[in-house]
C-alpha cells in the first residue's frame, strides 16, 4: 500500500466542505452521532473500521484516501480543478498547518462550546503572514452585510482580540444576540457604529450606547475562504 501522507481528520474536512455538507446532515444519514463526529473531525480520535466504511460511502470516497494514502479520493472520478488547501500545502512544503474551527454562529451562551463547531478547515499562520501564536476561528457569513469584503456563504477568517481601532473589521456580540460582522467606528466616549460594507443601500449602522448595551469584541477579521462552487 502507498504511504500515509495526510491525517483522517485533514481529509474528512476537506470531503466535507468540498461537497458543501453539514455535520448535521452527515449525522443524520450515517448514524455517526454528532459528538462523535465532532470528534472524528478534530482528529481527537478516529473511527472503527464501521464507522469509517459509512462516512467513506456516504462521502463517495475512497475510504483508503480517507484514512490518508495516497491514492485517488473519489471511488469513481476526481474533479482535478478542486484541490484541498492541505494537499496544495504539502505540494510547495509548506507547514505549521492548523485545523481552525468553523462556526456558523455565535452567541453570549457557550460561545466556544465544541458543540457549536461546524467543521475545521486546514490553515497555516505563518504561510500567511500571521502569527502562530494567536486563536483564530473562522465564521460563516449568512447575510450581505459585508459583500464587498466578503461573500455570502464565505467563510470569515477572525484572530480573536477583545479590542478593535477605527476602521477594524470585526466579530462582535450585541447584547448577546447571534455574532455579526461589522466595521468598527468610534463615534465618542459613549457611542460606537458598525458600519456595514455592502453594495446594499439599505443595510444601516448599528448604533451602540457602551453604556446601556452589551457589547463584547470576539476577534478582528483577517481573511477568508471561499466555499468550493460546484
Amino acid at each position: 500500500m502507498t504511504e500515509i501522507i495526510d491525517t483522517f481528520a485533514n481529509r474528512l474536512n476537506y470531503a466535507i466542505t468540498v461537497k458543501n455538507l453539514k455535520p448535521a446532515e452527515i449525522s443524520r444519514q450515517t448514524g455517526i452521532s454528532k459528538p462523535n463526529l465532532s470528534y472524528y473531525m478534530s482528529g481527537k480520535y478516529e473511527p472503527k473500521q464501521d464507522g469509517i466504511k459509512l462516512l467513506s460511502d456516504f462521502l463517495n470516497v475512497d475510504p483508503v484516501w480517507l484514512l490518508g494514502y495516497d491514492v485517488p479520493m473519489e471511488k469513481d472520478s476526481f474533479d482535478e480543478k478542486i484541490k484541498s488547501v492541505t494537499e496544495y500545502m504539502k505540494q510547495h512544503n509548506l507547514s505549521s498547518i492548523k485545523l481552525i474551527p468553523l462556526y456558523d454562529k455565535l452567541t453570549a451562551k457557550n460561545c466556544w462550546s465544541e458543540e457549536n463547531v461546524t467543521g475545521y478547515i486546514p490553515f497555516s499562520p505563518i504561510v500567511n503572514g500571521f502569527s502562530d501564536n494567536e486563536d483564530y476561528f473562522y465564521l460563516e457569513i449568512s447575510n450581505e452585510d459585508m459583500n464587498q469584503v466578503i461573500k455570502n456563504n464565505d467563510f470569515a477568517l477572525i484572530q480573536k482580540c477583545d479590542s478593535a481601532i477605527n476602521g477594524d473589521i470585526i466579530v462582535a456580540l450585541v447584547n448577546g444576540n447571534n455574532a455579526i460582522l461589522r466595521k468598527y467606528k468610534e463615534i465618542n466616549n459613549q457611542f460606537i457604529s458598525l458600519e456595514p460594507m455592502s453594495n446594499d443601500a439599505n443595510i444601516e449602522s448599528i448604533i451602540v450606547d457602551l453604556k446601556t448595551t452589551s457589547f463584547n469584541i470576539l476577534g478582528k477579521f483577517v481573511g477568508y475562504f471561499g466555499k468550493y462552487e460546484k
